[in-house]
């Protein structure tokens, strides 16, 4: 092939590799970035609510992070570190003064959890407090008590003090025996409670239902509750989780909120132990 030839054939297979790095890059450009993060109770249902969201929604990778807690997914927002946070508690003044807005989409009940080797589906207040001072050491089954705590301040804590008459003292008590497990964010929670035969302790049916986690939701003095007596008002011990963005959120943020709020996301929101929220 004279060189003259061969020349231009190597300029056009030159030009044709760079028009495909181009059109590649363009391509890796386009996919935009979403990343969530917040309280560890609401992770697993925002799990699910990407996966369905990046089924229809292509150009969007959506990436969820481990647990930064309430205050540490509005403080990432407000710093530009993530997309979107899921809170369990509304914002402070604070907060809402350097930009970041809130707005409910979701409420869960509060529930007390066991292990599944405790065997239990029910227990009366009067047995739950009796457990949390130590005066009950085996479940009716023979196994164990392994009780699982969280911090003071966590807000499930404050829940628990309200789920029988004589838990308040009993949750104190319960912070002066020794050897206890405390759980400082909501998956070690229940990771400890998965792990520990006999485990008891709180979370909310979000998180076990949307984690598919081994772990028994408990009735304290009546059946254990669901989504529907939470809807309907008739299971008291109540949480509610909200999104928070900054101001100006870009598309790709307010796209996912509003998939979350379609016909799709309630549905999988209710299947998970939320109660949707408009």
């Amino acid at each position: 092939m004279p060189k003259r030839c061969l020349s231009r054939v190597l300029t056009a297979v030159a030009a044709a590799a760079l028009a495909g790095v181009v059109t590649t890059s363009a391509v890796v450009a386009a996919e935009a970035k979403l990343t969530i993060g917040g309280t560890g109770g609401a992770l697993g249902g925002m799990q699910l609510l990407a996966e369905a969201f990046e089924a229809t929604h292509p150009d969007v990778k959506v990436e969820v992070l481990p647990s930064l807690g309430s205050g540490g997914g509005i403080k990432a927002v407000l710093a530009g570190a993530i997309d979107l946070s899921v809170s369990a508690r509304g914002l402070k003044d604070k907060e809402r003064a350097a930009g970041a807005i809130d707005r409910p989409y979701a409420r869960t009940a509060v529930i007390l959890v066991t292990g599944e080797s405790a065997g239990l589906e029910q227990i009366s207040g009067g047995a739950l407090a009796d457990v949390f001072v130590g005066a009950t050491g085996t479940w009716p089954n023979g196994t164990p008590v392994r009780l699982v705590l969280r911090q003071k301040s966590e807000s499930d804590i404050g829940f628990l003090r309200k789920f029988a008459k004589g838990m308040d003292g009993a949750v104190d008590a319960a912070y002066e025996r020794d050897g206890l497990l405390i759980a400082t964010n909501d998956q070690q929670n229940a990771d400890y409670l998965e792990k520990l035969p006999g485990s008891v302790g709180v979370s909310t049916e979000a998180q076990i239902l949307s984690e598919g986690r081994r772990l028994r939701i408990v009735g304290v003095d009546k059946p254990a509750p669901n989504v529907a007596d939470v809807e309907r008002g008739a299971y008291p011990h109540v949480k509610t989780f909200r999104f928070v963005t900054k101001l100006g959120a870009p598309e790709k943020t307010t796209a996912f909120i509003a998939f979350v709020r379609s016909p799709e996301g309630q549905e999988i929101l209710r299947n998970s132990g939320h109660q949707p929220v408009d």
